[in-house]
């Protein structure tokens, strides 16, 4: 999907959502602020980018935005009877968080688009792949939450990259643990973080916790 990224753009800052390039959330509008931030958006470029809100325990955290977002485009906009919308936003650039100003009733932030990287081998990315269509197929013989279809548009993804969002979208509920994947920008690593991530997921004896307790406490080049 080939869609401009303006160099300023409104933010959506959630405490608990983080969107993934190459997939889709919904959002239901209903403070003022992003009220008016959607009618702005639509009579524009229709793209507004939703981040995480930074941690309580960071400095000067409130209504702050993580430094890496994603921008999304307004797929489609349903206005309802007390002025309240409901949004389908399709995530398409992941997105450093360069500076933000405060000139709107709402968060404008300067961007700067942060694309990804394998440092592995094309062979290396194809067994990635693999793995993960296995992991997902093995669970989905455990369970019936995922439809068919889903596992269909797994197998039809070729990239790696967006194999690997669109499964941690659906799997992964925790929103420090979706940040952290967002932030990592080595596709491999992402994969791999997200293949054991899954081995968790799908053992009774894992758990997210416990996942997040082993990721290294790195920081990215943004932050």
């Amino acid at each position: 999907m080939s869609i401009e990224l303006p160099q300023r753009i409104p933010v959506m800052i959630l405490s608990s959502t983080v969107l993934f390039p190459q997939t889709v959330i919904p959002l239901y509008i209903f403070e003022p602020r992003y009220r008016c931030m959607l009618v702005d958006t639509l009579a524009g470029h229709r793209v507004f980018a939703v981040a995480k809100k930074k941690d309580q325990s960071e400095a000067n955290a409130d209504e702050l935005p993580a430094s890496i977002a994603t921008a999304g485009l307004v797929r489609l906009s349903s206005q309802n009877g007390d002025g309240t919308s409901n949004v389908l936003l399709q995530g398409f650039a992941r997105i450093g968080i360069d500076a933000i100003f405060d000139d709107r009733p709402y968060p404008v932030a300067e961007v700067t688009q942060l694309r990804s990287f394998n440092s592995e081998s094309a062979s290396r990315s194809a067994e990635q792949r693999q793995r993960l269509l296995e992991l997902i197929t093995n669970y989905s013989k455990t369970a019936d939450n995922q439809p068919d279809h889903f596992f269909k548009t797994c197998e039809s993804m070729e990239s790696l990259e967006d194999l690997s969002y669109f499964i941690a979208q659906a799997f992964c509920d925790s929103a420090v643990i979706r940040q952290r994947f967002l932030e990592t920008m080595d596709t491999n690593l992402r994969a791999q973080r997200l293949i054991e991530f899954l081995g968790a997921y799908v053992s009774p004896i894992g758990s997210e916790t416990d996942f997040l307790s082993k990721l290294p406490q790195e920081k990215s080049a943004k932050n």
